[in-house]
């Protein structure tokens, strides 16, 4: 999804949260430099409500301290990624991480009417600021514990990097994004086939 102020194109917000640390040609290396950048972020990803990014706003000390806490769970959630990949299991430092955050948010399942219609939905309050990360947490224990390993994969630019989940019917996807790193590399693919090719009608 473009538009926004963020980039979310892993097709998995979880991976969308780690692709903010990471350093690529087309960006910085944190797109979550500041404070109001992490509400920011979670706003826009659908994980905090705005009522809740005003009061954090509001509370330089919340705001930093939640910083510091995405920073870390996004740092434990790309380690545990590094080594899935590897074929190795996520590190108990990794898991510890994870499971901190979502032990601050404790959920429920609550059942609504909704006309003449009846919808469940998970709702929790947060015991600390941590707490506010724990759907982001959830989302990304069901990648790893429900997803297809095998669809989980890095940009094959090598001046990239970024993480994404193959949604293609073939599985066959190979780019961050086809608009970037893909046409980039078809432009750069068609270059060296012309200079082949001019490099043999001169001889």
């Amino acid at each position: 999804m473009e538009g926004g102020e963020f980039l979310f194109e892993a097709d998995d917000v979880a991976l969308d949260f780690v692709n903010t640390g990471i350093r690529t040609a087309h960006g910085p290396g944190d797109a979550l430099a500041a404070p109001q950048r992490v509400t920011a972020w979670l706003q826009e990803a659908g994980i905090l409500h705005p009522d809740d990014g005003r009061r954090l706003d509001r509370s330089p000390p919340a705001a930093r301290l939640l910083l510091d806490e995405g920073r870390r769970l996004r740092q434990a959630m790309g380690e545990a990624l590094d080594r899935w990949l590897r074929g190795a299991p996520p590190s108990a430092s990794s898991l510890f991480a994870v499971n901190r955050c979502l032990a601050a948010c404790p959920t429920y399942l609550e059942v609504r009417a909704e006309g003449l219609q009846l919808a469940i939905s998970r709702v929790g309050t947060p015991t600390d600021v941590s707490g506010y990360l724990a759907p982001l947490a959830r989302h990304f224990v069901d990648l790893l514990v429900e997803g297809d390993p095998t669809r989980i994969r890095v940009c094959a630019s090598e001046d990239c990097g970024l993480w994404f989940r193959d949604t293609s019917r073939n599985g066959s996807r190979r780019w961050c994004s086809m608009a970037r790193c893909g046409n980039r590399a078809k432009v750069a693919a068609h270059y060296r086939r012309k200079r082949a090719a001019d490099s043999v009608a001169i001889r």
